[in-house]
């Protein structure tokens, strides 16, 4: 017979076993633990909750179970002896493979059906934010390739060791290491639980999807290789199994192979190309920073790669030598680019890559001629890469066709040399031509339309700093208060949730309002602010020069219900914005922590308290008790009478998993909840809430024009005039 008549045979014979039924239906199942208790990827928004949690649920069950089912099916062929009679029909290596492959099928077709049933489900319940490839990619990616994984590690350790106990128990053990230890860190190693933090609804999933599909690359090939191995550990003969190892390596080609297909992710694994190797703590190349050396000029020729997530550039430096002899020079750039070439006033000149990750970038060292006047041209390119303290989150600098984000080096190398007041910092990068570009602190300008798909558009920096360059399909919405202005850009998938909750009225509302009580936005320029949605990866904002930098999650609509924040979407969008003024955005805060350890004197408190104050204004005390007041008292009183609150010695003997959303839920109740109740007190003591508009107006104003932008919980205490003991909730 021929290789697919036994395969057909295979077939059927699974076909007619109603075990593999039950494994099927089972696996259609296991996807709706991704609807409650298994939700590993950040639910901010609607692709995390919908898509990707249940694909998770479904590739971690699903990978089990198709384990086991496939080491149940390898050990019923030596519990009934079935291989004394098919021995002498094929060869039991042949017969083996076949009945993997067919096991692989069963799992594919089974993907593909779980797939199919929860489509339909997902698409109604994203409605306009649904994506038909990032649902498909999804899938294909995560839960059919983690169901074949099942398969292979289950056929891996019963052809080694023949035995179904300690086959099962060997497998149990392979798909609970990667929640913990180095490997849960470790984004190749995590077989059974890819790394997905969140998923973006209107920007790009790519940097996800990019490092899950190297990650399944890696373990199919790796796992192909010990498949071959266990192979030749099939007993031959009535021999143990070294002796059949010896039998079944007679031909020379399976052992080169496996050879082959084992180092070939060895290399994948030393090489990997999305995060550096750069240690924990933050940090800068200041030793290499050359004095002698002024830089005039910076301009970029930059075009990123949407596609494969690479960028190649050009940049060239004017420099003026301030010394009379030659000079060694450094520049700083991304750990993941290759400078291809260096040259001074038209020559070629050697350097050294010394690839000493730190931070997100390294430093390239050359040395410059006795010239004064010096053009310095580097050409270069590369990939992105993440800091290694970001991998879990695996948020930084990325480039797909829906996002693009470079900052600092990741654009332009840094020349760490002394730079001249006056120095300009521009660039012409070439974008698809429904992508938007925005820079902070700076501008941009279209220069040509190319006629193929894409735009040159030229890029300033205002100041003698690096360009921070964000670009996507946006759109742009100019609101305009009476104090000041505001342009808000924001991704085109994200309109309808802009328009049902009138961003236009309420970023006029809190303008208006906090212009009054606080003054305009310190970083604010000609009282114009920039603000700027991009990717869910980038977890939380920052602001500068005037442009404040929101994640995708601060405006998602799921977010926008969340009860400690606001009472209503348009209330949480306002809560969002006021953060212009308080917190890290508009000034930062040194952390005062409490008895447990947990932070709760943070921007937050001032940025609740400001909405409850502006929602008193416009729809009346009993409005405000209800949704703010009432509510921060009874998740205060929900958080006081918790068991794990009231004995936290507990809390450390739970899962880490549990453990870690006691405490997560008792920070968000400090952050939303306790301290603006303890500024609501300080209202009362201090002679009313009018007073403490007047006293925090001062404490705004005192402290974003000062030299120290930290303001600490006693510096709070001394302006009201009260003590931290008068401040304690009952």
């Amino acid at each position: 017979m021929k290789f697919s008549s036994y395969l057909k045979v295979e077939l059927r014979r699974l076909v007619l076993d109603p075990s593999t039924w039950l494994v099927c239906f089972i696996s259609f199942c296991i996807p709706l633990a991704g609807y409650s208790f298994y939700q590993p990827a950040f639910g901010g928004t609607r692709s995390s909750i919908w898509i990707a949690n249940p694909a998770l649920a479904g590739a971690l069950g699903g990978a089990i179970l198709f384990g086991f089912f496939t080491i149940q099916q390898l050990h019923r062929i030596n519990k009934y002896n079935t291989s004394s009679l098919t021995d002498v029909i094929v060869s039991p290596l042949k017969m083996n493979a076949i009945r993997l492959i067919a096991l692989v099928i069963v799992a594919l077709l089974t993907g593909i059906l779980v797939g199919l049933i929860y489509l339909p489900f997902t698409i109604h319940k994203m409605s306009y934010l649904f994506s038909l490839s990032t649902y498909i990619a999804t899938y294909g990616i995560i839960l059919i390739p983690s169901l074949i994984m099942g398969v292979l590690f289950g056929a891996i350790f019963y052809n080694m060791v023949q035995r179904f106990d300690l086959s099962a128990i060997i497998f149990l053990v392979c798909s609970f290491l990667p929640f913990g230890g180095f490997v849960r860190d470790d984004f190749i190693l995590r077989w059974i639980n890819p790394n997905v933090p969140v998923f973006s609804d209107g920007f790009s999933n790519a940097l996800i999807l990019r490092t899950t599909s190297y990650n399944r690359i890696f373990w199919f090939l790796l796992l192909t290789g010990l498949y071959m191995l266990s192979l030749l550990c099939i007993r031959r003969y009535g021999k143990g199994i070294f002796k059949s190892l010896v039998i079944n390596s007679k031909q020379l080609i399976i052992p080169i192979t496996i050879m082959i297909l084992i180092v070939t992710p060895i290399c994948l694994y030393i090489n990997q190309p999305f995060i550096n190797h750069a240690p924990t703590e933050y940090g800068a190349h200041d030793d290499f920073f050359q004095g002698n050396i002024t830089v005039k000029s910076i301009h970029t020729k930059a075009k990123p790669n949407p596609i494969l997530g690479t960028q190649q550039g050009t940049t060239v430096y004017q420099l003026t030598n301030d010394s009379a002899q030659q000079q060694e020079c450094s520049l700083e750039i991304d750990c993941g680019y290759t400078v291809n070439s260096i040259a001074v006033n038209g020559s070629p000149i050697d350097f050294t890559d010394l690839n000493n990750d730190l931070y997100t970038s390294k430093v390239v060292k050359f040395r410059l001629p006795l010239q004064q006047d010096i053009e310095l041209v580097v050409e270069y390119g590369g990939y992105p890469q993440i800091w290694s303290e970001s991998a879990l989150i695996l948020s930084g600098d990325e480039i797909s066709s829906r996002f693009i984000m470079l900052t600092g080096a990741s654009f332009t190398p840094l020349f760490l040399g002394k730079w001249d007041y006056g120095m300009k910092n521009t660039a012409e990068i070439v974008l698809p031509s429904y992508m938007t570009p925005l820079v902070m602190e700076g501008s941009t300008k279209l220069l040509t339309d190319n006629h193929d798909g894409t735009k040159t558009w030229y890029l300033e920096r205002n100041d003698h700093s690096m360009i921070y360059m964000y670009a996507a399909d946006y759109l742009k919405q100019r609101v305009v208060a009476r104090d000041m202005t505001a342009d808000f850009y924001y991704s085109r998938k994200s309109e309808p949730v802009m328009t049902k909750y009138a961003i236009a009225d309420t970023l006029k509302e809190v303008m208006d309002f906090c212009t009054e009580k606080y003054g305009s936005v310190t970083y604010s320029k000609d009282d114009h602010i920039t603000l700027l949605q991009i990717s869910a990866s980038m977890f939380g904002g920052y602001a500068g020069g005037g442009m404040s930098v929101f994640g995708e999650t601060t405006f998602a609509e799921d977010t926008l219900k969340d009860p400690l924040r606001g009472a209503s979407g348009q209330e949480v969008m306002a809560h969002e914005i006021v953060h212009q003024w308080w917190g890290g955005l508009g000034v930062a805060f040194e952390g005062e922590y409490d008895l447990d350890g947990d932070m709760e004197w943070t921007g937050e408190g001032f940025t609740v308290y400001t909405t409850y104050r502006m929602m008193k204004e416009k729809y009346g005390e009993e409005y405000a008790k209800t949704y703010y007041v009432d509510v921060w008292k009874a998740a205060v009183e929900d958080m006081k009478n918790n068991f794990y609150h009231r004995n936290p010695q507990y809390t450390n003997l739970l899962p880490e998993r549990y453990a870690s959303l006691i405490r997560e839920n008792e920070r968000q109740v400090k952050k939303y909840c306790v301290m603006p109740l303890k500024i609501l007190k300080a209202a009362e003591l201090v002679g009313g809430e009018e007073k403490m508009d007047e006293i925090m107006g001062k404490i705004y104003k005192d402290k974003s024009t000062s030299d120290n932008r930290e303001l600490t919980y006693q510096e709070f205490l001394s302006a009201c005039g009260l003590t931290k003991e008068a401040l304690e909730l009952e």
